[in-house]
């Protein structure tokens, strides 16, 4: 497993997730190792849409609570309650910021 960008000898970090491989370092975009590059590959919104997902068999309320996290940013969507959340809210929303670019899920 690699380490991670702020990994040091005396504190290793494990677990970096390289999305495409290159150079470590940004000198150039080889092939043979990972890239420093891209880095990061899941988004926030993508882990409250999980937990929202996980918690909505148990805990409405929470779903709704990490549902809402992400449907704020859209002014023309109602909020989700632990009465009105549903699987199909939540997988909708994966659809959407799944085929829009950046920036483009929060208009809908």
């Amino acid at each position: 497993m690699l380490a991670d960008e702020i990994s040091t000898a005396a504190n290793p970090r494990l677990g970096s997730c390289y999305k495409y491989s290159g150079s470590t370092t940004l000198t150039g975009d080889g092939k043979a190792t990972v890239t420093a590059v891209n880095i990061k590959v899941i988004r926030l919104s993508e882990m409250y849409l999980i937990a929202a997902e996980a918690a909505l068999p148990t805990d409405k309320t929470k779903a709704a609570t990490y549902l809402n996290a992400i449907r704020s940013r859209a002014a023309a969507l109602i909020p989700a309650t632990s009465a009105t959340v549903t699987l199909d809210m939540i997988l909708m929303r994966k659809k959407v910021r799944s085929c829009l670019p950046k920036g483009s899920a929060t208009l809908i």
